[in-house]
């Protein structure tokens, strides 16, 4: 037998000699004879074996046949039947992949790495299923690799092309991505963890579990022919590859803006929200923005006036905690969080899109101060949950939080005071009476 780098590439068929020692008894006729003999190794590939042309019993000199199969003229027998050999299944380890960016849209490479039970000859083709929750897969090259050498061409097929409405992925996918080696390597010997860098794979468009790698295999050079293999065939044993978990995007790195629009202590206004989205918005889709405490309440129920995002929206507003007044001064309460949702009437707001969206019901702080930074907006998918862009404190979120904004003190309510002294005579030393309406309370101390 010839071996390359543990693949078998010459050698057999192997005669097996049993010779019974005397001691035993005689085995009558019409008996069913069972025997198990060690270290016969498989062929290292999924197939049927072919036909065991050769079996037969004979006196002690080895030649004198009794019962016999063979390809001599006299051999009556029945040759015993091929069997067929299935694939192995990565040495019992789940291959991995491995994203470059886990970010919700991005565009970029995958690793995937795996351990091989039998040999990957230099002209044999690896396949990888890409799951349909991806956006698209149009990998082209084998940026890098480790274990596995010389050239590769890299092709997909989708089983149902990607779909797009203004950027939004609406169907498509899943997609085998085939890597063929051109025989110029070497062969990459049995339990050698091998890595691939592959290009072109668009993540999915939102947060949340790809689900699992359900078809990954080596192959003969014919594309059928499995060696290692993970998929749902009856025959393959090998483990999927495990789901991962993408994370929302960040606004493009644009920093959302959130502007009241007037600055004055204690006015009610309205709010402008801006952001850029890095990935699309559905037509049913929901926005969230959190209103510090430091403003005095919120009672948004409208948007006022909206640019590049349209449809009907629905708006609420849910305080963390009441806001709480002692004489119309705020004194505890908040933050809040504002709901808008669309109704599904609009159109998909594409990526990389500036939206303004004018919020009413806002009452800043009720004294001049910086509001501190609004730390939380997000856009979702209808279920209000799986998060497309967010700004927030949860570990994956990316995006920069909208600045704090400057409140500036109220003036009076743009009545000037009235200040005179009890006595006008030059030089008296008296009392002086002043007299103002207040626009926002005075506080006790």
């Amino acid at each position: 037998m010839v071996l390359d780098n543990t693949l078998k590439t010459a050698g057999g068929s192997w005669l097996i000699t049993i010779t019974r020692d005397g001691s035993g008894t005689v085995v009558a006729e019409d008996m069913y004879v069972t025997l198990l003999i060690d270290s016969v190794k498989n062929m290292q590939h999924k197939g049927p074996s072919g036909e065991f042309i050769m079996m037969k019993t004979t006196l002690a000199d080895g030649v004198t046949a009794i019962d016999e199969t063979s390809g001599e003229a006299d051999a009556i027998g029945l040759n015993a039947m091929s069997i067929t050999i299935t694939p192995s299944g990565f040495t019992g380890v789940a291959p991995t992949i491995t994203p470059a960016s886990l970010v919700a849209g991005d565009t970029g490479n995958i690793d995937f790495v795996f351990t091989t039970q039998n040999p990957i000859p230099t002209d044999a083709k690896i396949y990888l299923e890409v799951p349909s929750t991806f956006t698209n897969v149009q990998s082209a090259n084998v940026i890098s690799s480790n274990n596995i050498d010389g050239v590769f061409t890299v092709t997909v097929v989708a089983n149902a092309p990607a779909v797009f409405d203004t950027t939004m992925k609406t169907s498509g996918g899943s997609w085998v991505i085939e890597i063929e080696r051109d025989g110029s390597g070497a062969v990459v010997a049995e339990n050698i963890q091998v890595t691939i860098e592959i290009d072109g794979i668009t993540n999915q468009q939102f947060e949340g579990a790809s689900g699992e790698f359900i078809m990954m295999k080596t192959t003969l050079n014919d594309g059928t022919t499995s060696i290692d293999e993970t998929s749902t065939e009856s025959d393959a044993i090998g483990l999927v590859a495990p789901s991962i978990t993408f994370t929302p995007s960040g606004y493009s790195n644009n920093v959302p803006t959130v502007t009241p629009q007037s600055l004055v202590a204690g006015d009610l206004t309205d709010v402008e929200l801006v952001f850029v989205t890095q990935n699309p918005i559905p037509v049913d889709g929901v926005i969230y923005l959190e209103i510090p405490d430091t403003f005095t309440n919120v009672a948004s129920a409208n948007v006022v006036s909206n640019n590049n995002i349209d449809g009907g929206f629905t708006v609420t507003t849910a305080a963390n905690v009441a806001a709480v007044f002692d004489n119309t001064m705020k004194t505890s309460g908040g933050s809040w969080v504002i709901e808008i949702e669309r109704d599904g009437t609009g159109t998909i707001v594409a990526e990389d899109i500036t939206v303004t969206l004018m919020i009413d019901g806002v009452t800043n702080s009720q004294f001049e101060v910086a509001t501190g930074a609004f730390p939380f907006i997000k856009t979702t998918l209808a279920d209000k949950t799986t998060a497309i862009d967010e700004i927030s404190t949860e570990a994956d979120a990316i995006g920069q939080a909208a600045p704090s904004v400057t409140i500036t003190p109220s003036g009076f309510k743009q009545q000037a005071p009235d200040v005179h002294p009890l006595s006008l005579v030059a030089g008296d030393t008296g009392y002086l009476n002043f007299t103002f309406v207040t626009q926002n309370p005075i506080p006790g101390e």
